[in-house]
């Protein structure tokens, strides 16, 4: 059987929405704050808050991991390919 690998990390998993829920509960952004893990970002190092978004970065990426957002129709997409392939998760944590 062939072998197919697929990213975890904003392939399988989206984080933006649970990096905007964490941002706004710890009141580093404003709560119409766009919901994208990079502007959250570029926006606390342009605040001097770097250190924050890496905390932010440890929380998502570790205990708050199960409270982020599959993929939009991940579930039926990998469904279909998986009659083809073997599915390989590929991270780099």
């Amino acid at each position: 059987m062939k072998k197919i690998g697929i990213d975890f990390d904003n392939t399988i998993v989206i984080y933006d929405d649970l990096f905007h829920k964490l941002a706004v509960d710890k009141n580093l952004i404003p709560k119409k704050f766009p919901k994208s893990k990079i502007k959250i970002r570029d926006y606390l190092r342009y605040k001097k808050k770097e250190d924050q978004f890496t905390n932010l970065q440890s929380e998502v990426y570790g205990n708050k991991i199960l409270n982020a957002s599959p993929a939009p129709n991940i579930y039926k997409a990998l469904k279909t390919i998986s009659c083809d392939y073997k599915l390989i998760i590929i991270s780099h944590k």
